[in-house]
């Protein structure tokens, strides 16, 4: 468990560096949903950037990890996290894989998309990873999850 709680650490850091802009402490849940299914372009393309960023910084994009994190997504979507400057974690029961979710206001996704296209996240711990992004009336959620 340590190690993983490292790794998801690193992780969370890493975009944190590029999405720290983006965060107001929030200790509310968002209410309304888009479905996953019906992803609009800004959705894909943040979630291209997030893969992309990771994807030169070495680490793998994982078939697996991205189903979990649509599901993580689905529950960030219904209200189901608390975030703390526009941030929130998961853990697996089994401790198998954990997930950081960020929660950027509309207003900035576009600001955010470009800095993930440009950057890359540096750091040494590298395990396969899976990415989910949706929105609702006020936020876009990107969903970043972690294999052990």
């Amino acid at each position: 468990m340590t190690r993983f709680t490292r790794a998801l650490t690193a992780s969370a850091l890493a975009l944190t560096m590029v999405l720290a802009p983006t965060g107001v402490a929030h200790a509310q849940s968002s209410f309304g949903m888009s479905s996953a299914a019906t992803q609009n372009s800004t959705e894909q393309r943040l979630r291209a950037a997030a893969e992309g960023a990771m994807s030169r910084s070495g680490h793998r994009i994982n078939e697996s990890a991205a189903r979990q994190a649509r599901t993580i997504l689905k529950r960030a979507l219904s209200g189901d996290f608390i975030y703390f400057n526009g941030q929130a974690t998961y853990f697996a029961p089994d401790f198998s894989g954990g997930a950081v979710i960020y929660r950027i206001p509309n207003s900035d996704v576009e600001r955010v998309i470009s800095e993930l296209e440009t950057g890359s996240a540096d750091f040494s711990f590298s395990a396969p990873k899976g990415f989910a992004a949706g929105s609702d009336d006020t936020h876009h959620y990107l969903v970043e999850y972690t294999l052990l």
